[in-house]
């Protein structure tokens, strides 16, 4: 007899209920690891977008410090009851400024060659130039003026002394704050132009004066602090001023 080929039939519902769960272990592990990156990029996108509105605030109030800055360059005294802060809109944002004296003071700067603007002076108009905020012990005045004639430097604080000089320097002695120079002559002179290194030539004050303010800017969350020195402060008439940021934080104990 003839036997029949013996074919083996291979079950396939074992191999169904073994996959199943291997594929639903598998789409478990991908789904959190899915979700762990989803949330590891979210984080990230959060993080930049907080660094770029950290860096767009710094940025704002920063411009805000030097806008004032620029004012204080121009002579302006921001402590003046008739001074208000200017409004400022930079990078969307708005810079609140507020300005103060400060409570502990810096170390005093070197001296100064200052402008005292003056230029004919005659007997019937002289010339005077004011120190606000002097805090030096002395003060040097250097005038060059044609042709040769009797003049007069008139320093002017608690009392008024006359001294009488010749195209050379003068020193007088003064106390701390306000200051008045007046220069006169007995007929028209002309005065030599001003030299910001004290050539005995040129005309110029020498002193020791300036002004500090505090300074606070703020954009949205961040607030900068600073302190600045105007050189040599306000004076009259008005003359281009120095300014130099002495910290970025309060001196001292100032907050």
């Amino acid at each position: 007899m003839n036997s029949r080929p013996h074919y083996q039939q291979t079950s396939t519902a074992s191999e169904t209920g073994i996959m199943l769960p291997l594929v639903i272990i598998v789409v478990a592990v991908g789904a959190l690891v899915v979700i762990g990156v989803l949330g590891i990029t979210s984080a990230i996108l959060k993080s930049g977008t907080n660094d770029t509105e950290s860096v767009l605030e710094l940025y704002a109030a920063e411009s805000g410090i030097r806008h004032i800055m620029g004012e204080l360059q121009a002579s302006a005294d921001i402590l003046s009851p008739s001074y208000t802060p200017p409004a400022l809109f930079v990078n969307g944002l708005d810079v609140h400024l507020t300005v103060s004296t400060p409570t502990t003071l810096a170390p005093a700067s070197d001296g100064v060659y200052v402008d005292a603007l003056v230029n004919t002076v005659s007997a019937e108009n002289s010339h005077r130039f004011i120190f606000e905020n002097s805090v030096g012990p002395h003060i040097k005045v250097n005038w060059q003026f044609e042709p040769s004639v009797t003049s007069t430097l008139a320093f002017l604080q608690q009392t008024t002394t006359t001294l009488p000089t010749s195209p050379s320097p003068t020193t007088a002695t003064t106390t701390p704050g306000h200051v008045e120079i007046t220069f006169t002559s007995s007929s028209t002179v002309t005065s030599s132009e001003f030299d910001p290194l004290g050539n005995p030539s040129a005309s110029w004050i020498f002193v020791q004066a300036h002004k500090d303010y505090v300074v606070t800017a703020r954009a949205g969350a961040t607030t900068v602090t600073t302190y600045l020195r105007q050189i040599p402060g306000p004076t009259d008439p008005k003359v281009e001023q120095e300014v130099r940021i002495l910290t970025w934080k309060p001196y001292g104990t100032d907050s």
